[in-house]
């Protein structure tokens, strides 16, 4: 298992903009700090790795919309504005390891750890063949 870890160092005076940086980061933690104290309840029934995936969708799904509606108001069409999508298209990352195991040699199937309405568990799964040929490589 790889160990990732950090700790915080002091910088000596530099002439670099550390306190604009620290701004606009302590500001979108601000932000966001609100927004998920808001939903706690719903985030904390999923683990950690899964709310991370979950952040990131997000993000991506605001930085797309973006791009599309700007690229639209340059165009100035007047129909068929972007829509911004929330759930649409989401899926969770199945991580390997704490949400994705492998089935058994030989086997077509692989275990996904679901959340079941109570609890996260592990349910097996069928896949097919070709599926199972891509995945071990």
């Amino acid at each position: 298992m790889r160990t990732v870890s950090s700790y915080g160092v002091e910088i000596r005076k530099q002439n670099i903009p550390i306190r604009q940086t620290m701004e606009i980061y302590r500001q979108a933690v601000g932000y966001l700090t609100e927004i998920y104290a808001q939903v706690w309840e719903e985030l904390r029934k999923m683990p950690s790795y899964l709310r991370r995936s979950a952040i990131q969708h997000a993000l991506g799904s605001v930085s797309s919309y973006e791009t599309r509606l700007g690229k639209w108001k340059e165009t100035g069409v007047l129909s068929g504005r972007p829509k911004l999508t929330c759930r649409n298209h989401a899926m969770p990352v199945f991580y390997r390891d704490v949400m994705y195991r492998e089935g058994a040699e030989g086997k077509d199937e692989a275990y996904l750890k679901l959340y079941d309405g109570h609890d996260w568990k592990w349910f097996r799964v069928y896949l097919k063949r070709t599926d199972v040929l891509y995945e071990t490589g």
